[in-house]
């Protein structure tokens, strides 16, 4: 068995027991660390959800936490929509949702597309706002916040 398929045997396995598999690739000269899921697409018909620069992009930090969260509340039926404010998934934080485009996932989101063998995937990228609420595009939000994620949608 060659790499990609060992790959998706594994991320096969993890939606099997589970429902999602969670990516998570650490920072890398200008990129900062970021995660997502997959499975989400193919098991709840709702797009592959990716979070950047939260934290360092280890197993069980908050970055992982928050897409686990996201994945278990879409399993309970809940569609993440792009465009509304999302104030469930982070304690006394609202978090903007952007459909991300597709070149945008081609580039970050590598892994869900050789997953799934086409770049047919659909996602979604949940933005985490500044110390005052303010999120990336919006005026006046915190400079590292606005550097830590880079905008990947509309």
């Amino acid at each position: 068995m060659d790499e990609v398929e060992v790959f998706r045997a594994d991320v096969r396995a993890a939606i099997a027991e589970h429902g999602w598999h969670i990516v998570l690739i650490p920072a890398e000269d200008d990129r900062p660390a970021y995660g997502f899921t997959i499975g989400l697409t193919d098991r709840f018909a709702h797009p592959e959800i990716c979070v950047v620069g939260l934290d360092d992009g280890e197993d069980g930090g908050l970055m992982h936490d928050l897409l686990d969260s996201a994945a278990e509340m879409v399993a309970e039926g809940e569609r993440i929509e792009a465009g509304v404010r999302n104030a469930k998934l982070l304690v006394g934080h609202s978090l903007g949702v952007r459909s991300m485009q597709p070149d945008q996932i081609v580039d970050w989101l590598a892994l869900a597309v050789v997953y799934r063998g086409k770049a047919d995937v659909e996602a979604i990228q949940l933005l985490w706002p500044d110390r005052r609420g303010r999120l990336p595009f919006e005026s006046g939000c915190e400079r590292r916040v606005v550097e830590l994620q880079p905008l990947l949608g509309s």
